[in-house]
């Protein structure tokens, strides 16, 4: 290839000196020529130019040897940059293997302490409901005492008289005495006012016709109560008693329909039905202390609840039914349906609230299903 450039610049540079000659040509030519002697006195030129010509063959000597320095330079970069590629490529492997196995690590932690957290969970829901257990029969106990000590200061005794059967609950030791029975209106008329005070606000009642309309509701509960103790007397079958149960929200109907009309008993049906979603949030917000829903949130959450079937919302606020009472199955169904409810509240309530909101939510959920399983263990109890 060097020969073949220099014939070239030798064929251009006799071209431009007017003699045209191919690469081809030339190169015969010198090759023809090669093998003749030297002309004569050609040494003596060829010594002269090279006394001559010592500086340019020093500073040709040392343009070379810079030429193959920076050649040999760059082939050395590289080289070092082929091998830093390869190194950094090594590396990069090598941390993202790294990397997946924190990952991997870092859920797997995540997981155990998700886990940790469910047990510690599902441990202090059981001890709350050990605690209410214990609390519940503990009230239960003194309930009793306090009924056998009036019974015995009017004389009765602890024996009721011959050809009276003794009562085998709580609940029906409580509605044989005169004064319980009075102070457990007392405590359902003041729920109905509770329930009820949005209505008499927005009707405008007087006193008389609320006192009216509140008593209805006591003593309507009070009915229900003598039933569910009837059934557990064993002097009604289940069925006798979900008719009477039947029969008395029909007579509670007409007596409040009688006494607000139609446009008014529409207006009560209407708070009937925002009552579970009206008391839940309430109850949650009270429980938040000083860092409260906003207005936002608690009417998000009331429609949350208010999606919920109406039975299993009344049933999340606390209502009871004789059917649930008297059914084998009823409180368990309750509780399950009650369960599940409680899960998709939950869920939809991370949406708007915060994750501790969401926390002191569950909370409140389990607190208010163990004190209703308080409540019918108390009512209930076998004495």
């Amino acid at each position: 290839m060097r020969v073949s450039r220099a014939l070239e610049q030798m064929r251009k540079m006799f071209a431009r000196r007017g003699v045209v000659l191919s690469a081809a040509a030339l190169g015969g030519a010198i090759a023809a020529q090669g093998t003749q002697a030297a002309p004569a006195g050609l040494a003596a030129t060829v010594a002269t130019g090279a006394v001559h010509g010592t500086a340019l063959g020093a500073s040709t000597l040392t343009l070379t040897e810079g030429t193959l320095k920076i050649m040999a330079w760059t082939k050395a970069k590289v080289v070092i940059g082929a091998s830093m590629v390869v190194m950094l490529a090594i590396q990069h492997h090598q941390n993202a293997a790294q990397a997946r196995q924190i990952a991997a690590a870092r859920q797997q932690l995540d997981g155990q302490a998700e886990a940790l957290a469910g047990e510690e969970s599902r441990a202090q829901e059981l001890e709350q409901q050990t605690a209410g257990i214990l609390e519940t029969r503990s009230s239960q106990q003194k309930d009793l005492e306090r009924l056998q000590a009036r019974r015995k200061a009017a004389g009765q005794g602890s024996q009721p008289p011959a050809g009276v059967r003794a009562p085998s609950t709580l609940l029906a030791a409580t509605l044989s005495d005169p004064d319980a029975r009075e102070a457990l209106r007392q405590q359902l008329f003041t729920a109905s006012r509770t329930r009820l005070s949005p209505l008499i606000e927005g009707l405008k009642l007087n006193k008389e016709n609320a006192e009216k309309l509140l008593g209805i509701g006591a003593d309507s509960g009070l009915k229900n109560l003598e039933t569910a103790v009837a059934f557990t007397e064993g002097t009604l079958t289940a069925e006798a008693a979900v008719q009477a149960e039947a029969d008395t929200e029909r007579d509670a109907t007409n007596q409040i329909r009688l006494l607000l009309g139609d446009e008014g008993f529409a207006s009560y049906q209407e708070c009937q039905t925002e009552f579970p979603a009206r008391a839940l949030v309430d109850q949650f917000n009270k429980q938040l202390g000083p860092f409260p829903t906003s207005a936002f949130q608690r009417e998000a959450l009331a429609r949350v609840i208010e999606a919920e079937p109406l039975e299993v919302a009344s049933g999340l606020a606390g209502d009871f039914t004789v059917r649930e009472l008297v059914s084998p199955n009823g409180l368990d169904g309750r509780f399950a349906a009650q369960a599940e409810s409680n899960q998709r509240i939950l869920q939809a309530a991370a949406g708007f609230l915060s994750p501790e909101q969401v926390e002191s939510l569950r909370l409140m959920q389990v607190s208010n299903t163990s004190a209703q399983k308080r409540t019918v263990l108390r009512m209930l109890r076998k004495l």
